[in-house]
């Protein structure tokens, strides 16, 4: 049964990687995610961010330059904590530097490249169709995320997370993603957004 590494930060950080390597690998049984309770959860969940950011490829245009950061962010509530940062903590994605930056309005949203969309925020359809199409990967919870129009949705499945991977938004927004990261999905499929035009 997994148990956590200790109390310091670097611990836990090899603990939550051990955790998502058996998860995505397929070797986390429902009740070892389950026994460590719903942070746990979302530990599996902030540590999917970072490995779909290592499997996908971004247009180099979205980039201001070559020193620029690869931005992971929030819109809405951070169900997170501080699980994410502690994931990244000095990693790169490309060669680049991540940094996390979080916002409560989908205006607000500039300069990210990966962007968990909180299931809270009211008329998600809305906040995707509002969001930059390119070089933006959208990622977000439940059941209907990717018929809404994100590219990725993550769902709890009998204690385990698993993912959808929306290709027609990927495509919408110029990124490749990777075969392996393809062949974990439990499913994908093209959802385009009834009316979107981009």
């Amino acid at each position: 049964m997994f148990r956590r590494a200790g109390n310091t930060s670097r611990a836990r950080n090899l603990a939550i990687r051990f955790l998502i390597a058996l998860a995505i690998a397929g070797g986390v049984s429902g009740g070892e995610v389950c026994h460590a309770g719903k942070s746990s959860v979302e530990e599996v969940k902030a540590a999917f961010l970072y490995n779909f950011a290592r499997f996908i490829e971004w247009p180099d245009a979205v980039f201001n330059a070559p020193q620029s950061p690869f931005v992971i962010g929030v819109l809405g509530e951070d169900p997170f904590g501080g699980a994410l940062g502690e994931i990244v903590g000095h990693e790169k994605v490309g060669g680049r530097r991540i940094e996390i930056r979080r916002w409560g309005q989908a205006h607000e949203v500039a300069g990210c490249h990966l962007l968990f969309v909180n299931p809270d925020l009211p008329d998600r359809l809305t906040v995707l169709r509002s969001l930059p199409a390119e070089g933006l990967l959208t990622v977000g919870d439940g059941e209907g995320f990717v018929e809404s129009g994100g590219i990725i949705g993550l769902i709890v499945e009998q204690n385990r997370v698993r993912f959808e991977v929306n290709l027609a938004g990927a495509e919408r927004a110029g990124l490749v993603l990777s075969s392996k990261l393809l062949n974990l999905a439990r499913e994908v499929g093209h959802w385009p957004v009834e009316g979107d035009l981009r």
